[in-house]
């Protein structure tokens, strides 16, 4: 897109939330003055023979099932946005325990939102080219390169206080997988895919794409014919 179109339809965002962030720091937006022309998300996949656990926090979870990484490159940003590149340098420094905590450093957690698209996710790495400026030096325009880390994905349609509740597992469908199978593979049953799809508002289950992260229900949450092995 042209430095001096204006985006069609929705704009691309990225979001921070103090709620979600142990109350460290401000709320702020980073809009994108011209969509990226192209996103690259990538899914790592790990399989070994141990069995989910409910037991594992959210970065262990994320360790063992491999993470969605999302790739955007030559986002621009123009006159007074230029200052949005040194707002997303300060989202990419980790959060600090408390006094009197021991839990090291975490990553901040932002919304990547575009449309439909809401995942949540920690900057892995931002990269900043300057490439036009002022006759004093101050910078005027800005080409940005990004790379985000899923922390938890919303699927689209799933209301964030339902999908995620604590003790719900998530996995991200891979090629040739689906709802019955996952189900096959969580419970020892393929008869608990109505569950999967209602948590996660899913109306058509043999349409879910792959790479699409999908959350699981708790044992107390699914049909007695669900539950078996469980």
């Amino acid at each position: 897109m042209a430095p001096d179109a204006t985006p069609d339809g929705p704009t691309a965002a990225l979001t921070y939330s103090i709620t979600d962030n142990d109350g460290q720091g401000d709320d702020g937006k980073v809009t994108f003055q011209f969509n990226p022309s192209s996103i690259k998300i990538s899914q790592s996949a790990k399989f070994d023979n141990k069995p989910p656990s409910n037991k594992l926090g959210r970065e262990e979870q994320l360790k063992q099932d491999g993470a969605t990484t999302i790739d955007m490159g030559d986002l621009i940003f123009d006159g007074t946005h230029v200052g949005s590149a040194e707002t997303l340098f300060e989202w990419l420094r980790p959060l600090v325990s408390p006094p009197g905590k021991n839990e090291g450093r975490r990553p901040k957690v932002v919304h990547f939102i575009w449309g439909p698209i809401d995942y949540r996710v920690a900057l892995e790495s931002v990269a900043v080219a300057y490439v036009r400026f002022k006759e004093d030096g101050t910078p005027t325009r800005a080409k940005v390169d990004l790379k985000l880390r899923t922390q938890v994905a919303l699927p689209t349609g799933t209301n964030p206080t339902s999908g995620g509740l604590v003790g719900r597992q998530a996995r991200v469908l891979v090629q040739g997988e689906n709802l019955q199978r996952l189900s096959q593979q969580t419970y020892n049953t393929p008869d608990a895919w109505r569950a999967i799809a209602d948590i996660n508002g899913i109306d058509d289950p043999l349409r879910v794409p792959t790479g699409a992260l999908i959350y699981l229900p708790n044992a107390d949450e699914l049909p007695v014919g669900g539950r078996h092995g469980h």
